[in-house]
């Protein structure tokens, strides 16, 4: 239904890259397109997981529809399994447990979102090895009754796809048929057109695992699990569902052999409990991450053991300053607490991570008095000198810490006491500083951020830098660019009213006549 364009945003000067969904309004089938399109962003925008692209921004004009959201770095499931074949078990296991937990939910909102189109090309393995899942366009809310259209992919989809009443367990098949191929390059539209158990194709493969995949595959929906968080229980078990090497085991009488069975059940066992404690754990941190509840001591709680899990990954530490402020602060306590999270653990933390949750915090933080951007920068400095010495975002992290560099030697609070005078080139750097923090802001509140950090250091330092020698047109540029947010429009006229008063000192009769000369 789309075309989709990998897009650098070269006007923030970040690097950052996008997928932009363009759809097409000249095509045929342009009134189906329209709806599925619009559906697809009135879902996608009420979504909050990590494992869900986000939507930033919809362009739309008399030819195409651009959707343009998070781009997902690493191939998807289908280009895994054309290029290296089968996949192990224990990795396809953790797959589907991500694939649930996600499942789990969608299918937790009100009303429930039926992802409808489960298969591997729309799971997306990410540079740490984790599921992403892209392409809502045939989702629904489901309400009851039938679905719009008989959508989806028939390699994969249930019965009931086709006869248009699909619901939570239309998905727990998908899951199944996806695991299915993934284990044994086979789909149902290939001979003989019918999941078959998956030990048939390859003997190797878990019994307990083929049990799985037949009850989440049945034909009949009240037979299959009833809701993802079932399914995600039996995988995480998988192993005591298989009872075929048990049975094996007894069977044998010989001494020699029971010993060398015994030895091989120990390295079994040691890479199944190996596999089993990545999946556990990994299912873990998701739950722990997932069941925020604003700002209290159960969330608190449950977000720093997700924290402790995954020490590396930033979801836990997003969501722990957003329950912070949940009701409205950060204060300094908050604050404190946050830290200590964070610094156990700063030397795992990659410098990209740490780059976005020194914007969360600037977006987030309020303190106790002063929630001014010079004290919102202050605070968040130590993110920002992780992200300078590591990661993508070095030059704009840098400029952070730049601008916090002139709040400390400027301004010492944000009443405008001056503390220090730069020079021209002081100036100019900060001014540029300014711009290209404005310019390259990730977000609404980030450049609204930046604005009045820019608009209270000029207005701090007019005087000086007009000693300087920096010129007023210099200034009135960035002041241009940080009115451009309405909420800041009346402070940075003030400004620009003050820069008139000491770049143009008017005096009563200082203007000049003209006079007739001699000769």
């Amino acid at each position: 239904m789309a075309k989709v364009w990998r897009a650098e945003d070269t006007n923030r000067r970040l690097g950052r890259e996008w997928a932009v969904k363009e759809i097409s309004k000249t095509t045929e089938l342009y009134k189906v397109d329209e709806e599925l399109a619009l559906r697809e962003i009135e879902i996608m925008k009420t979504l909050d997981h990590p494992a869900l692209p986000r939507i930033v921004d919809v362009v739309e004009d008399d030819q195409t529809i651009c959707v343009v959201m998070d781009y997902i770095r690493g191939p998807n499931l289908q280009v895994i399994l054309e290029e290296y074949g089968t996949q192990k078990e224990e990795a396809v296991v953790a797959w589907m447990l991500e694939v649930c937990d996600i499942l789990t939910y969608l299918h937790s909102k009100n009303p429930p979102i039926i992802y409808r189109d489960l298969k591997p090309s729309n799971l997306m393995i990410n540079p740490d090895g984790h599921i992403k899942i892209v392409d809502f366009g045939i989702a629904r809310e489901y309400r009851g009754g039938a679905d719009t259209a008989a959508l989806g992919s028939e390699a994969y989809t249930s019965p009931e796809h086709h006869t248009q009443h699909t619901d939570v367990r239309s998905d727990i098949y998908t899951v199944g048929s996806t695991a299915y191929a993934l284990l044994t390059g086979k789909t149902q539209k290939m001979p003989p057109y019918y999941i078959q158990p998956i030990r048939k194709i390859d003997p190797s493969l878990s019994q307990g695992l083929e049990k799985i995949i037949l009850k989440a595959t049945n034909t009949d929906p009240d037979k299959r699990y009833q809701t993802a968080a079932e399914m995600a229980n039996a995988l995480e078990s998988y192993q005591k569902l298989d009872d075929t090497y048990i049975e094996g085991l007894q069977k044998e009488t010989s001494s020699y052999r029971r010993r060398l069975i015994a030895a091989i059940c120990v390295a079994v066992i040691g890479a199944m409990i190996t596999a089993a404690g990545f999946i556990t754990e990994q299912s873990n941190y998701n739950a722990l991450v997932s069941s925020t509840g604003g700002n209290t001591e159960s969330t608190i709680d449950n977000l720093k053991k997700a924290i402790e899990l995954k020490p590396s990954r930033e979801e836990a530490y997003i969501a722990l300053i957003e329950a912070y402020a949940s009701d409205g602060k950060f204060n300094e306590t908050e604050s404190e607490e946050f830290f200590e999270s964070y610094n156990s653990h700063v030397s795992v933390i990659p410098g990209d991570v740490s780059y976005d949750i020194g914007e969360t915090y600037l977006r987030y933080y309020t303190g106790e008095t002063d929630s001014s951007a010079r004290a919102k920068l202050l605070t968040a400095e130590p993110f920002f000198r992780a992200a300078e010495k590591d990661g993508t975002h070095k030059e704009i992290a840098s400029n952070y810490l730049f601008l916090t560099e002139c709040y400390k030697t400027y301004v010492m609070s944000d009443g405008s006491l001056l503390t220090g005078a730069g020079t021209k080139e002081d100036y100019e750097q900060m001014l540029r500083a300014c711009t290209e923090s404005i310019e390259s802001a990730s977000n609404d509140k980030m450049r609204l951020l930046m604005s009045e950090a820019t608009i209270g250091l000029i207005n701090s330092q007019c005087g000086e830098m007009k000693k300087a020698g920096v010129e007023r047109t210099d200034i009135e540029k960035v002041l241009d660019l940080a009115s451009q947010d309405a909420e800041l429009t009346a402070s940075a006229e003030e400004v620009m009213e003050t820069l008139g008063r000491i770049y143009s000192p008017k005096r009563e009769g200082a203007e000049p006549k003209e006079v007739e000369a001699d000769g």
